[in-house]
């Protein structure tokens, strides 16, 4: 059974972020409920990780967006949270809303990518409220209901494990030019800032290739050619050979026949 929204609300299973309750006039009639922006977190051209609380995400860029609210589901419900079709009409993708099992307490998250080929803008305005959330009590046994763990994220802490989620991931998603600009960009200033040392060996190893991979090649081809000659010269040895054998064998248009067996007949017929 789905819990209404006025009941979420009177039970505390979804709070603001100091702990407080909203206001349960606000969501009377309402089938879900709504969770607003707390902060966006991005990646910039340098790679380093940026924080906003409004922000104008690009096409193909990535951005981990964290609720405002806290999510606490009892034991014996589940939590199901949507992206808002606001959202996914204007071409916003989220990768991991879904189910929360009961025991979690915390905010709620998701990493989003712009598909569209406009700016989509999050944060502020109507543009903060941007999850819906609804609860389902689960029909556990009692026991059942005794083994569910619980797990409890201060905020701090919650926002730490998005950053290095956001560090793993590029820039841009979907977007093969873009990542290659990003690629060369950070490759480019990785040389810049190599040492004088540093930047001296691996000039030093890739002249010592340059400078090998000539007489390979050249030994590669050489080696080909020996080789082909090889096969020609027992070619034509072989060829040779045969000419030398059919010249062995008698023309038969130059023999004279053989009249033995002639003369035998005639000499039986005289007898």
């Amino acid at each position: 059974m789905q819990l209404s929204s006025s009941k979420v609300i009177q039970d505390g299973i979804v709070t603001s972020a100091d702990g407080s309750n909203l206001i349960v006039a606000e969501y009377e009639g309402k089938s879900s409920i709504d969770l607003t922006v707390r902060e966006i977190i991005t990646k910039g051209d340098k790679g380093q990780i940026e924080k906003f609380t409004e922000y104008q995400l690009d096409s193909k860029e990535s951005a981990c967006v964290i609720s405002n609210e806290f999510v606490h589901v009892p034991k014996g419900y589940v939590a199901y949270v949507f992206l808002k079709n606001s959202f996914s009409q204007k071409g916003l993708l989220a990768f991991n809303t879904g189910i929360i099992d009961g025991g979690y307490s915390g905010p709620v998250s998701t990493i989003i990518t712009n598909s569209s080929l406009f700016p989509i803008k999050l944060g502020g305005g109507d543009e903060r409220y941007f999850f819906r959330i609804v609860f389902h009590e689960i029909g556990f046994e009692d026991n059942e209901v005794n083994k569910v763990k619980e797990r409890k994220y201060l905020y701090h802490d919650y926002c730490k494990k998005r950053e290095l989620e956001m560090q793993r991931l590029p820039k841009h998603y979907l977007d093969p030019l873009g990542l290659k600009e990003e690629i060369n960009k950070e490759l480019k200033d990785t040389l810049i800032n190599l040492k004088p040392a540093k930047f001296g060996i691996i000039l030093g190893l890739v002249s010592l290739f340059l400078v090998i991979i000539p007489p390979i090649s050249q030994l590669v081809t050489d080696t080909i050619k020996f080789n082909q000659s090889e096969e020609l010269l027992k070619l034509s040895n072989k060829v040779k050979k045969l000419e030398a054998k059919l010249s062995q064998v008698p023309d038969a248009a130059n023999t004279p026949p053989d009249n033995s067996v002639a003369s035998r007949k005639k000499s039986e017929k005289s007898k």
